[in-house]
């Protein structure tokens, strides 16, 4: 405790008392008396020490806060009254030879300070089962050794639980084995030498655990799951909490549902996104405020398809053979994937970053743009295997760049752009990449031809606008004929019917005949359409592509599709999974 004495300087008063010539210490030749009176707070302070400056005995005062001090010597004093916890105060006196001097002294407070106590379980909770022990734990604070102090702890319903010292650095902990059932005001008190106490209150609950639910399944029903356990036996039931982490088994599980009824044995969570794996618990409440989770269960969205086991940035249908080809730009790879096995039956090397696909009009060949170089390789459908290399000049024309996107034209000749703001379209020779001409100036365009290899469609991405330009083959060159409107999206790729005679292009049906004639639009990116065009599949539904009506909405979002000539199948990439997810346009 705080033992620091509050001595006042009364340098004035003794000052004042004597000449400046006198010594303050000089003892008179006769002796005097006084009667000293101690207060706190106005009221009378029993057993309260006396002592002096100079020094001479030591005084206690009686029930009425008083006591003499007789035959000092005659002198200047101070006189120091001492009562803990109360405080302490001082007053300067002067003893007259053969008189009586009275003072009167006043305790100043705050002069003692309490221990401090601090208490807690060891883990923090207040609520427990009856059958576990538990340690409270501590820290005392005080300018004395703690090892001086003795806590003691006690429960207002058990009485006294224990007693224990702190250790040097005043920490403490009293292990509990057992407390009745129900609440609990759970106390630790101390006392110091000088008569300060200390105290702190927590409140605790001591329960009869409920035994956690059977959780048995879940299932994935329409989209969402659907989650089964046996329902509670407690007498004491409150609610289920149903509990789901979207962080893994170890991420925090937040409640998603509160239900009372004790015989429900199931729930349907409808918010959950595809491909994510949640985890589950169902937590079992009772009236007392205890609670226990069951085990939990984990489950992930995932629809049946073909697994490619690696990404691709491009998806095109054979014309004839039962395949679809993937790009891999990444491992710069062309996939083989049998619609009929519904397998990737073959992986080969085609060149660097791999980004884009058409066939040869007689659809023997298919020809792969290297955004990485300045090659289109040429695979042999037939064998599977890459049979040779195209090398273009990429710098013929106003915009230079490696192939990114491809059409086959008539007459053994290739057209390419490039990925950036501006491209020309160059046309080559397919047998040795010679230049023929070079066209257009258009912002991150996408290339298809018709089917006969005379028309090509530039589809742009712009920024603030696209459009989609028709350019007829005239020889070796390109040249315009029309030009859609400026379109609000910025999706580059587009879908031409069988008859070629309608383009799907971001969002609107067009006219092939004369480009600025839009028949109707869709709210959402056209990926892929059947060869009439009667359905086409976007971003997030199935339409109708006669009415513009949705047909179906789509459960996860594809980042490419694509439905083979002559089929009723989607097939639908979905980069997160790595997944080709089939769906039936029947249905």
């Amino acid at each position: 405790m705080n033992k620091t004495l509050l001595f006042f300087i009364f340098g004035i008063f003794l000052i004042a008392g004597c000449d400046s010539d006198d010594d303050p210490t000089e003892t008179g030749d006769g002796k005097g008396d006084v009667f000293v009176q101690v207060f706190f707070n106005g009221q009378p302070v029993e057993d309260a020490t006396i002592t002096t400056d100079p020094e001479t005995l030591e005084f206690t005062t009686d029930d009425l806060g008083s006591v003499l001090l007789e035959d000092l010597e005659v002198n200047n004093y101070r006189v120091f009254a001492d009562r803990a916890p109360l405080g302490r105060g001082v007053s300067p006196v002067m003893v007259d030879d053969n008189n009586l001097t009275e003072v009167r002294i006043n305790l100043i407070p705050g002069q003692y300070v309490s221990p401090n106590l601090t208490l807690s379980t060891s883990e923090g909770q207040n609520t427990y089962d009856i059958e576990d022990p538990i340690t409270f734990v501590g820290n005392l604070s005080d300018d004395s050794d703690p090892n001086t102090f003795t806590i003691t702890i006690t429960s207002d319903v058990d009485g006294e639980l224990g007693q224990v010292q702190p250790g040097e650095n005043g920490n403490y902990s009293l292990l509990v084995s057992e407390l009745s059932e129900g609440q609990h005001l759970i106390t630790a008190s101390t006392v110091d030498e000088d008569g300060l106490e200390a105290s702190r209150q927590i409140t605790i609950f001591m329960v009869r655990e409920p035994e956690a639910v059977i959780f048995d399944s879940i299932v994935v029903v329409n989209g969402q799951f659907k989650l089964y356990w046996q329902p509670s036996q407690e007498p004491e039931f409150s609610e289920y909490n149903i509990l789901r982490s979207d962080n893994g088994a170890d991420g925090f599980f937040r409640n998603i549902n509160v239900n009372t009824d004790q015989a429900t044995s199931s729930y349907l969570d409808p918010d959950i996104e595809y491909a994510t794996n949640y985890f589950y618990k169902i937590r079992v409440v009772t009236n007392n405020g205890a609670a226990v989770e069951s085990e939990s269960l984990s489950a992930r969205y995932l629809l049946e398809g073909i697994n490619l086991e690696t990404g691709i940035v491009r998806l095109k249908a054979d014309r004839t053979r039962p395949y679809l080809y993937g790009l891999d730009r990444v491992n710069n790879n062309l996939l083989f994937i049998n619609t009929s096995t519904n397998e990737v039956e073959k992986t080969i090397f085609v060149g660097s970053a791999p980004v884009d696909i058409a066939f040869s009009l007689d659809n023997s060949e298919a020809y792969i743009a290297n955004f990485g170089s300045t090659q289109i390789a040429v695979v042999n459908l037939d064998t599977q295997e890459k049979i040779r290399d195209i090398n273009v000049d990429v710098n013929i024309g106003t915009w230079d760049g490696n192939p990114y996107r491809l059409a086959v034209l008539a007459g053994d000749r290739l057209a390419f752009t490039s990925e950036d703001q501006w491209n020309n379209i160059k046309v080559v020779r397919t047998s040795n990449g010679v230049n023929l001409s070079s066209a257009g100036s258009i912002y991150q365009p996408g290339l298809l031809t018709n089917s006969t290899g005379t028309i090509l469609f530039a589809t742009e991405s712009g920024s603030s606008g696209s459009s989609a330009i028709r350019y007829n083959l005239e020889g070796d060159n390109l040249v315009e004929v029309s030009e859609s409107a400026s379109l609000s999206n910025s999706f580059r790729d587009a879908c031409l019917t069988a008859d070629d005679k309608y383009l799907f292009f971001n969002g609107n049906k067009l006219l092939t005949s004369n480009l600025s004639t839009s028949l109707g639009s869709f709210n959402d990116k056209i990926l892929a359409c059947t060869d009439s065009g009667d359905i086409v599949v976007g971003e997030r539904n199935i339409w109708d592509g006669e009415t513009f009506a949705i047909i179906s909405s789509l459960v996860v979002s594809p980042d490419l599709a694509v439905i083979p000539p002559g089929s009723r199948q989607a097939y639908l990439y979905v980069n997160e999974t790595s997944q080709l997810i089939i769906v039936d346009l029947t249905e």
